[in-house]
């Protein structure tokens, strides 16, 4: 009986899990769709819940963006740093594989996963969300400090950053534009990254 107590919550546990995992991936989508139909109605009958479920898991709107945001910022980590070369022996191994990420993103159709239709679509569509302001505020110092500890010039790594950041920018207000160019933009960028890799090791 014990036992079968013990199964029951952790059945729940995976139950609550499962529903707070379909939640966020809703938001995502209806904002990447449509910014202006994000009512908390419209995610819950996304997700296949009842608004009442929704706001068992978040008790407002703004808690459920809070928690997108926080969710898509790891994501993308995890991401990113699942696409690291270990084997490189130079500098410069995260922002190759932060190009490449993005590259890969805006190359890919939409839809096509977790890409740039769910991180950037939430940054750009919850712009002037306090909150949601401050997690992406304080991703970007993340990424700036992580990308300039990776051993090449910070101007270089600024440079390049905020190019392939604007590229995945461009790719949700204009994503035929942003996939054509991509190609051509990953390899200038990685060009460049690695043109960095000599200057660094003089200095």
């Amino acid at each position: 009986m014990e036992t079968s107590h013990r199964s029951d919550e952790a059945r729940g546990g995976r139950d609550a899990v499962r529903t707070r995992r379909s939640l966020l991936d809703a938001a995502a989508a209806v904002l990447a769709e449509d910014a202006t139909a994000t009512s908390l109605a419209t995610i819950a009958a996304r997700a296949g819940v009842t608004k009442g479920a929704l706001t068992h898991h978040f008790a407002s709107r703004d808690a459920l963006f809070e928690a997108l945001a926080d969710d898509s910022v790891e994501r993308f980590r995890r991401r990113v740093r699942d696409r690291v070369d270990l084997s490189e022996n130079r500098p410069g191994k995260l922002l190759r594989a932060y190009v490449n990420v993005l590259c890969d993103d805006v190359e890919s159709p939409l839809g096509a996963g977790d890409a740039h239709d769910e991180y950037w679509s939430i940054s750009l569509a919850l712009h002037g969300t306090p909150a949601v302001e401050r997690i992406f505020a304080e991703d970007a110092e993340w990424w700036t400090d992580n990308l300039r500890a990776d051993g090449l010039e910070p101007d270089r790594v600024t440079l390049v950053s905020l190019a392939v950041d604007g590229l995945a920018a461009l790719a949700v207000v204009n994503p035929g534009h942003a996939r054509a160019m991509a190609p051509r933009v990953r390899a200038q960028l990685l060009e460049l990254v690695d043109g960095g890799v000599g200057e660094s090791a003089r200095g």
